[in-house]
């Protein structure tokens, strides 16, 4: 670490005379030696130091005298301590010094003499990229061949040397000593490789610019010679990250650096959730170390002392709580949004939706306005050119895909108004069919992060962004409590929707978590509704899966196609313009307008029904509200513009079971001939799959997503499940092969068994017991046989029409020569 020296130590601390915080040895004895006669310039011409921190000061007075100096600064970082990502969160805070501008502190501070030193490369420092050295040892040596090797605790600061200082160092020296050969060897072999410039590139060139403008007396005598310019330190400032990507593929390619980092940094935001929330809570801790420090002492005294009685833990288990409590609060703050239809009033501009007012959090302001035409139509054409990033990058892109993230805006944008559109039905069982929760699936690279942090922005949330689900709460049962967090949530008047990123696959596998929660949520609101805000959040598509009862009460919608990676560079910076562009004139619009039509609920269907699922179109009047919008703006309705809801839970367990049955499991399928039903193993999917999906068996999973039109009984707790034939094949949209079993084994048996069949011109007859003796078997025969070709049924006697028989089984039928002449 490198930075200013700040004196905290006044004069006021007194250490006894006949002690010393330094106890230094040199040559196996205790000794007492000046910074001059440890660092001795005059003896030794060229210096190597690794040290844990440096002061500009040590630099100018000390290392200054040597003819070459080289400094390697270890940088240590807090966030060293947590150990995933450590080489990524190196390079993080490398990023952090880089645009913190910690280097062109320290070189403000540099005397002249040493920024000539700097150029002309007798004085450098380096740092560890992207690693940290917590080492501290001095080498020295002059031409004569005599070396000298200080180690210790002493970082190179002037303070580290004050033997009055309130902090112990202890600092050894040996002159042409063995170790100084095996320290240069580690040095040379183990730490070199790994050195980058700790300046930034930009500085060096600046400071060989102005070092060429002044003469060699000035060096010498003046102390400061030119300082950056803000204009300097901005280019500096945007300049000096690509240093530290460049100092890194330069390590990586010659191997001083493992290529695994690359896999840390693509990975180092998982763990960013627990650093920001554990530096909050020091931070904290250390304001109640300093009120401790201060309350320990009694004020009233003339001569400060202890206070006699002190209750240490008590003070400090009361100080704990409200740390706990804050940081709490502060990491799960939900911006408000409050909802009060009574105060409605669209002709005084109130819109029924509030939001606590800046100045005064306890005063509301209404939320919600409307725009201009020409507001309206520049948003509708952002939004044109956001959804025209799918089209341009997208693989496979289609208008049906494009549909489906237009339905999660128009979810977004309504999700204010559910609880009122679910008042607004006229049969309170039909409330359920307006989810609380909105599940986006979908597979890595798929841009669902991207669309949540634009549509936060859209309707301005991007104060308080989304959550990442993993990041709600860690600790000791994690996952009770992050359901807990958002139970809480979902009771809350504040209808805000909660925004929350990669849903892990437990929620849904486990009926204790994701189901109990959208089943107790939705109920709640079948008989009494009230003021509630609604769930939009990712999750893995394959992760996604929820039993018939929760799949009721929720909304999936599939959005899966991934981002073309050779184009990644392209659509990022198109996004980013894009993003930038964004804000919430569309939606404080939406608002107005939608309040308007609750205010005059008459005039408007709440009540239109799906086309293609037969459940109510919540989001009907969203839909019209937009068609407005692009009439209004004399553009045509996008290709990408849904017209109806969908219901992709139902075809992504659709796509399970036909993929399954296409697959190798195919041979377990097995068809019974007395009942007509399909028979599945449903072990075999775990035989074959050595996944589990948070803590579910994927057997289970397919249960779950079979619907029950098609189960005959129940599957819960049985290995194998039986279905209704002719449904599941129409189902998974795949011809039934065993359409025709029935009308191809008689025929097959007609034609292999004639000697069973007595016949003539015009009848077929045999006896059923021939066929089977299964009563069961030989009722299924009977359903199957078209009953114009039944002559009759006697006790086990079949009579068929043969001409009828024939023509179903697609037989030539031809009459005998003497029925031909004769009629007959």
């Amino acid at each position: 670490m490198i930075s200013k020296q700040i004196d905290l130590f006044t004069k006021d601390i007194n250490i006894p005379e006949d002690s010393s915080t330094l106890h230094i040895t040199y040559e196996d004895k205790r000794v007492e030696m000046s910074i001059e006669e440890i660092f001795d310039a005059e003896r030794f011409d060229s210096f190597i130091g690794v040290t844990y921190s440096i002061t500009p000061e040590f630099m100018n007075e000390y290392l200054s005298k040597f003819d070459s100096s080289l400094v390697i600064v270890g940088i240590f970082d807090e966030n060293s301590r947590y150990e995933a990502n450590l080489m990524a969160k190196n390079i993080q805070s490398q990023f952090a010094r880089d645009l913190s501008l910690e280097a062109v502190e320290l070189y403000q501070d540099l005397s002249t003499g040493v920024k000539d030193k700097l150029d002309k490369k007798k004085m450098e420092v380096k740092v560890p990229t992207p690693f940290t050295i917590h080492s501290k040892f001095y080498l020295l040596e002059n031409s004569e061949g005599e070396n000298r090797i200080i180690l210790g605790s002493a970082n190179l600061s002037n303070r580290a040397f004050d033997k009055k200082i309130p902090q112990f160092e202890n600092i050894l020296i040996f002159d042409n000593s063995p170790l100084y050969e095996i320290y240069l060897e580690y040095f040379e072999e183990d730490l070199s490789p790994i050195l980058s410039d700790y300046f930034p590139s930009e500085v060096l060139k600046l400071n060989a610019r102005e070092i060429k403008k002044i003469t060699k007396d000035e060096v010498v005598n003046i102390d400061r010679v030119f300082a950056l310019t803000n204009e300097n330190i901005e280019k500096i400032r945007s300049k000096a990250p690509l240093d530290t990507i460049n100092n890194l593929k330069e390590k990586v390619a010659i191997g001083a650096v493992p290529d695994s980092i690359f896999n840390e940094m693509k990975n180092i935001d998982s763990d960013k959730g627990l650093i920001d929330n554990t530096q909050k809570e020091k931070t904290q801790i250390d304001d109640m170390a300093y009120e401790l420090v201060k309350e320990s002492i009694n004020p009233r005294l003339k001569v400060p002392n202890l206070k006699k009685t002190l209750d240490i833990p008590k003070i400090v288990s009361k100080k704990l709580k409200v740390i706990s409590s804050s940081i709490q609060e502060e990491h799960l703050l939900r911006m408000e949004l409050y909802s009060k239809p009574r105060e409605r009033n669209l002709a005084s501009e109130k819109t029924g939706l509030f939001v606590p007012m800046k100045s005064n959090k306890n005063r509301l302001q209404v939320f919600g306005k409307k725009a201009s035409a020409d507001e309206v139509k520049e948003s509708l054409g952002i939004l044109n050119r956001f959804m025209s990033t799918f089209d341009d990058f997208v693989y496979k892109y289609n208008d049906g895909y494009g549909q489906r993230i237009m339905e999660v805006l128009l979810y977004a944008f309504t999700s204010p108004f559910l609880y009122e559109l679910k008042q607004m039905l006229e049969l309170p069982e039909s409330r359920l069919d307006i989810p609380q929760f909105l599940f986006i699936g979908g597979t890595a690279g798929s841009g669902k992060s991207s669309l949540l942090k634009v549509l936060t922005k859209m309707i301005g949330l991007d104060d308080k962004p989304y959550w990442v689900f993993d990041s709600l709460y860690e600790g000791h049962n994690d996952k009770s409590n992050k359901i807990n967090i958002l139970r809480s949530w979902m009771s809350e008047e504040n209808v805000n929707p909660i925004m929350v990123d990669e849903i892990n696959p437990w929620f849904f596998t486990n009926n204790n978590y994701g189901t109990d929660l959208i089943k107790t949520v939705a109920n709640k609101n079948v008989n009494q509704v009230s003021a509630s805000p609604v769930l939009i959040g990712t999750t893995n598509s394959d992760g996604y899966s929820l039993p018939a009862e929760a799949r009721r009460r929720s909304y999936f919608l599939k959005i899966d196609k991934i981002f073309d990676p050779d184009h990644r560079r392209d659509s990022q910076k198109v996004y980013q313009n894009i993003y930038d562009e964004i804000n919430d004139t569309l939606f404080l619009d939406f608002i107005y307008r939608m309040s308007l039509r609750l205010e005059n609920s008459d005039e408007y269907d709440w009540n239109h029904f799906s086309e293609s699922c037969g459940l109510i179109d919540f989001l009907y009047q969203a839909r019209e509200i937009f068609k407005e919008y692009y009439r209004e703006s004399n553009m045509p309705l996008p290709r990408y513009f849904p017209t109806d809801r969908y219901s992709d839970d139902s075809e992504s367990a659709q796509e399970k079971w036909r993929k399954l049955y296409k697959s190798s499991s195919k041979q377990y399928f097995t068809f019974d001939e007395k009942s007509n039903h399909l028979f599945f193993k449903l072990s075999t999917i775990d035989e074959n799959s050595f996944q589990m999906y948070g803590g579910k068996k994927l057997s289970q999973i397919y249960a779950d997503a079979m619907p029950q039109k098609i189960l005959i009984g129940s599957s819960q707790g049985v290995t194998d499940i039986e279905l209704d034939t002719n449904g599941f094949f129409e189902w998974i949209d795949e011809s039934n092969p065993f359409k025709d079993y029935y009308k191809n084994s008689l025929l097959d048996y007609y034609q292999n068994q004639k000697s069973q069949f007595e016949e003539n011109n015009t009848e077929i007859i045999f006896k059923l017991e021939k066929l089977s003796d299964d009563e069961s078997l030989l009722k299924k025969y009977l359903e199957h046989i078209p009953d114009d070709i039944v002559l009759s049924v006697d006790e086990d006697i079949l009579k068929l029409d043969k001409p009828g028989f024939y023509e179903w089984q697609g037989l030539e039928y031809k009459l005998s020569l003497f029925s031909r002449i004769f009629g007959g």
